[in-house]
């Protein structure tokens, strides 16, 4: 233990008085460059360091007999944490940038080569920046080893035990740290790199950020594909929630034979543009090759589009490769598939025999404001005791409209206009086996600064318990992205009730919506300079009580 720490401190000085110093003198990178590959390189070095030193008094102190030290290492690695995460999370960029600059910087080369020759070094200088990852986890294999030896009754065994856990932990820790660095830089160069038209895709995409539902954004795949038989190449990304692909912007560019796409100097300083929409891995199936395709060319793979009907030949590097990609989509797929479909269940319970039905027409929302360039409109009316116990539901469509500026002085509008919308619809419903169907005609205006958005969608809801409520939430929904609430409310249905058996037959209700609670990030659309402009639904309803209630 104590010979290979040693070696490994003289490994880390070596880096630091023949390469970092000198590097540092010679200001032949910038400042940024030198942080990100050096960075907290000398503070592993220290703590190591007094780390070696405290073992090695301990054994002195021992004088070859039994002692204990386990303690002393759980110690140090409680503190070498901190330090060796911060070098780890931009270790694999920092590798990238130093061969980036050794291959441009002829100057910056010459320095290494000369540095090697003088201190008669067989190892480069990135075999060196990666000897930390190797030394730490290597703890963990000599705890379990040391451990092995030590009696159970012996004075450290417990301590071992407490320590190789410890370290165990810690080199998951720096693996994570590691895997999400890594995924985070290679989505923010697609962030860069990628250009997305808007006459391909309206909305534009945050590759770094959250889903729609399956938590963060992690990139599975990237590599070279050809579409066949058009011998096109393209780029393929496939991400945890959509498959996308991308053209090379320059013509010429050979990528044909590139088997690692961030480490290649001509693909990774392309860019790219998106070539058709991106697809979510449930719009499209694996499609068998007929036999003679596949001995033809075993590279192929086949994807099938059942809504459009069509489907997408690609070619890869290798047969190994090609397997690659059908086994990554197909686990991809099944995760997506499966979330999706508990996520459709909407948590609907059974309550036995219903009381009565209620008929709701959904007539417009108004006051709708959005911080993107386009807002996705949807309206969801449930009833239950609250969204995660609901007996009925339905949604609206999705009706897009462009976003308006919030601080533009709404216009009057005739708002008795609005009211009589779909006026004969709601009372057209009178037997609860008719199947319903939305009105034909769904417009979209503005009246200044929001938008304004018309459905005239008609549904029925069985009602179970009067002291249920009528649950209503207005979201904007992109596919890209998690759906923003834009304003929800909560109605008790026996209040409604008495308020519709007072006029006596439908009742037309304005209904101003909410800020969601536990939501701090909608907060900004209900601030006090926003109070003359909440969002509000229009909607028309009248009830139907079965005898038995």
């Amino acid at each position: 233990m104590g010979v290979t720490e040693h070696d490994y401190i003289k490994d880390l000085y070596f880096v630091i008085e023949n390469y970092i110093d000198r590097i540092e003198q010679s200001q032949l990178i910038d400042v940024k460059d030198f942080e990100l590959i050096f960075n907290h390189f000398k503070d592993i070095y220290d703590i190591n360091r007094m780390f070696f030193q405290d073992l090695s008094q301990r054994l002195q102190e021992s004088m070859n007999r039994d002692f204990n030290f386990c303690d002393l290492f759980h110690h140090y690695l409680e503190r070498m944490q901190p330090n060796y995460r911060k070098f780890f999370s931009n270790q694999i960029q920092a590798s990238v940038r130093l061969q980036n600059m050794i291959e441009m910087n002829r100057t910056f080369e010459n320095l290494l080569r000369q540095i090697s020759i003088e201190t008669k070094s067989h190892l480069p200088l990135s075999s060196y920046l990666i000897k930390p990852m190797q030394r730490i986890t290597k703890y963990p294999l000599l705890i379990e080893k040391i451990l092995h030896h030590t009696p159970p009754n012996h004075g450290d065994y417990n301590d071992c035990q407490k320590t190789l856990e410890f370290a165990r932990k810690f080199c998951i820790d720096l693996n994570e740290t590691c895997r999400k660095t890594d995924n985070f830089d290679k989505l923010h160069w697609i962030q860069q790199h990628v250009r997305i038209p808007a006459k391909t895709l309206r909305r534009s995409i945050d590759f770094n950020s959250e889903t729609q539902f399956l938590g963060p954004r992690t990139l599975i795949r990237t590599g070279i594909l050809i579409k066949s038989p058009s011998s096109r190449v393209l780029v393929g990304f496939l991400f945890n929630d959509f498959f996308m692909l991308a053209t090379p912007d320059k013509s010429g560019l050979k990528l044909r034979n590139v088997t690692n796409f961030f480490q290649t100097k001509s693909a990774y300083s392309a860019t790219y543009t998106l070539y058709r929409k991106p697809m979510f891995l449930d719009r499209f199936q694996m499609a068998d090759l007929i036999g003679f395709e596949s001995q033809l060319n075993p590279f192929l793979f086949r994807l099938y589009f059942k809504h459009e009907k069509r489907y997408l030949n690609l070619r890869s590097h290798s047969a190994n490769d090609c397997t690659n990609w059908l086994n990554d989509i197909y686990r991809a797929q099944q995760i997506y598939k499966d979330i999706l479909s508990k996520l459709n269940r909407n948590n609907i319970i059974s309550v036995g025999k219903p009381c009565g039905s209620l008929f709701i027409t959904v007539v417009e929302a108004v006051q709708i404001y959005t911080i993107n360039p386009e807002i996705n409109v949807q309206i969801q009316i449930s009833i239950g005791h609250d969204w995660d116990h609901i007996t009925a539901t339905f949604q609206t469509s999705i009706i897009t409209c462009p976003k308006r500026n919030f601080l533009q002085k709404n216009n009057s509008f005739n708002r008795m206009s609005s009211l009589s919308l779909s006026t004969n619809n709601l009372n057209n419903l009178k037997s609860e086996h008719r199947p319903l169907s939305p009105a034909a005609a769904i417009k979209i205006s503005s009246f200044g600064g929001p938008c304004r958005v018309e459905w005239n969608h008609d549904t029925k809801l069985l009602l179970y318990n009067l002291d249920d409520y009528l649950l209503i939430r207005c979201s904007d929904v992109n596919p890209f992205e998690p759906r923003r609430c834009l304003g929800e409310r909560r109605l008790l249905l026996r209040n409604l009730l008495d308020e519709s058996r007072s006029i006596g037959g439908t009742m037309t209700q304005n209904i101003q919506l909410h800020a969601p609670q536990n939501q701090e990030r909608f907060i900004n659309l209900f601030d006090h300079s926003h109070q003359h402009c909440r969002p509000s639904l229009l909607i028309k309803y009248k009830f139907l009580l079965y005898n038995n209630s």
